[in-house]
């Protein structure tokens, strides 16, 4: 009688061998589309803007969006994230940003604490400000979850990715970390784009 269940067992393995290295493959390729999305946002120099927005989080993302004020892309900059102790003059002792532009062109916001709470926070900003077109400054490995976050808004109208480099050779042959942040980000963004959830 349990012959034909003991038959069957090497056609299940078999099957749920197959399935296991369809899901790989999948995985693999979809990796392979998001690190290529990464690499496929290149700032445009001649590129202006209503405001630069920075979302905190990762190494140099302030100094680029100072960088990009001080060659006037944006007469406004927006940093979302921000530590609740900490103040502006903290924020851009390092850099060169001066007493007068922080006074009148620079804001910093402290209540998000996560890419979602971002979005929120610059979504209110623009909306109050009447800002339209932002560039967006960020790790080059968040630019397409937060592009994507941002499809689901309607304002600003129009988002231009300044992105931090992150994803370099340099980087990825340096050790497990970068590894490990790539690809926890991977995730997020793989379970985003398939589920739509994006909890603004």
């Amino acid at each position: 009688m349990m012959k034909p269940f003991f038959t069957s067992l090497p056609s299940v393995a078999g099957t749920v061998i197959r399935l296991g290295l369809v899901i790989v493959f999948a995985w693999f390729v979809l990796l392979a589309v998001y690190v290529d999305d990464v690499f496929n946002h290149p700032f445009d120099d001649t590129a202006k803007a209503d405001a630069i927005i920075v979302l905190t989080g990762g190494a140099n993302r302030i100094q680029y969006g100072v960088e990009l004020l001080n060659k006037n892309h944006a007469p406004l900059l927006f940093i979302s994230g921000v530590d609740s102790g900490v103040t502006k003059a903290d924020v851009f002792a390092p850099q060169s940003v001066p007493e007068k532009t922080l006074d009148c062109c620079v804001e910093i916001e402290k209540k998000a604490k996560n890419t979602a709470g971002n979005i929120r926070a610059i979504r209110e900003w623009a909306t109050k400000r009447n800002v339209r077109t932002v560039i967006v400054v960020t790790s080059d490995y968040h630019i397409p979850r937060v592009l994507d976050y941002f499809k689901k808004t309607d304002m600003p109208e129009l988002v231009i990715p300044a992105a931090v480099p992150y994803v370099t050779q340099e980087n990825l042959l340096g050790g497990i970390r970068p590894w490990f942040v790539v690809l926890n980000e991977f995730h997020k963004y793989l379970y985003q784009r398939l589920t739509g959830i994006t909890e603004i």
